[in-house]
């Protein structure tokens, strides 16, 4: 596939976005300071710009993408997104680089934020699930000694 997204482990158990275009690896940075950068190309602030995805253009989405590999300036790398991806790689790996801003860090650091993150349990599951960290499993119910 020419297509490709998945993980390298980095310090303590945390996970980088990767990205394959073409038969070449990219990191993605989730780093404040790529966020600063998406921040400055658009105008707008990251949680605006994350809550509009669905109305961005492919060209915004391959935009971000490239800032995040460090690669804003390399018309070569945007031109092999277009060249080998179809829409639904280009949205997908955006909308996980998103979730990956806000849960960064190791699986348990992401646990942690998840904990206060506002949502029922199956968005919070569903956020587990992009992200690669284990699901927990459900709690069972105390004995009550009459089963």
């Amino acid at each position: 596939s020419l297509f490709a997204c998945y993980y390298i482990g980095t310090k303590e158990g945390e996970e980088q976005q990767k990205i394959t275009v073409n038969g070449k690896d990219y990191e993605l940075s989730t780093k404040l300071g790529t966020g600063k950068k998406i921040e400055e190309k658009f105008k707008v602030p990251l949680v605006q710009l994350f809550g509009k995805l669905g109305d961005a253009l492919s060209s915004e989405l391959t935009d971000i993408i490239a800032i995040a590999a460090g690669k804003a300036d390399d018309s070569g790398f945007m031109q092999e997104i277009d060249d080998n991806w179809d829409y639904s790689d280009l949205y997908n790996t955006v909308q996980e680089l998103v979730l990956r801003f806000q849960f960064s860090g190791s699986p348990a650091d992401i646990e942690r934020k998840l904990v206060k993150y506002p949502g029922n349990v199956e968005l919070k599951n569903a956020i587990r699930e992009l992200l690669g960290v284990p699901i927990p499993k459900p709690a069972l119910p105390e004995s009550t000694g009459l089963n």
